[in-house]
């Protein structure tokens, strides 16, 4: 899977983007698609992981081991367990939270 997409602004003391023209991709979105497609299908493949019980303990996993870990840490390319690793993603799709956490 590929790494976390990077954008940036021109400014980086900017945390606002007032233009979409001053955004600055720099991975290739189609092999990002397609990644991300094959992560999803990957949990797909695994039901077990939407049980209700599962998603608990992957929460707890992710808030008590994995997030604290993560913070250490600037090597993106470590990837936690499929589970967690879902809770990450749904995570950073509040990237307010995210960033306070």
């Amino acid at each position: 899977m590929a790494s976390v997409s990077h954008v940036t602004t021109p400014s980086s003391n900017n945390s606002s983007i007032t233009h979409p023209s001053h955004i600055v991709v720099s991975e290739d979105l189609k092999q990002a698609a397609i990644d991300h497609l094959a992560y999803l299908k990957e949990y797909y493949d695994h039901p077990e992981y939407v049980q209700k019980q599962a998603l608990e303990y992957a929460v707890y996993r992710y808030d008590m081991f994995w997030l604290p870990f993560l913070a250490e840490i600037d090597d993106l390319d470590i990837v936690p367990p499929l589970d967690v690793l879902f809770v990450w993603h749904a995570h950073m799709l509040a990237p307010t939270s995210y960033a306070s956490d």
